[in-house]
């Protein structure tokens, strides 16, 4: 994700579709990841991150997919 559009649609989608963990930090673990911060870094913050990065990962391929940068 490279602007605050994308992000705001993926935690907007993350919450009305996942909803395991609250808004607040799924913004937050959002931007650790844009900003370069490794994954345990962030599990030790939020341990309950998995469904976020896991999120996180799926949208960025589906994102990769649809502009053809996989092709």
């Amino acid at each position: 994700m490279k602007t605050v559009k994308e992000i705001k649609a993926f935690v907007k989608a993350y919450g009305n579709i996942c909803a395991y963990v609250p808004v607040e930090q799924v913004e937050h673990i959002v931007l650790m990841l844009c900003l370069g911060h490794d994954e345990e870094e962030i599990y030790k913050l939020y341990p309950e991150a998995v469904t976020v990065l896991d999120t996180y990962y799926i949208w960025g391929l589906a994102l990769a997919m649809e502009i053809g940068e996989d092709e």
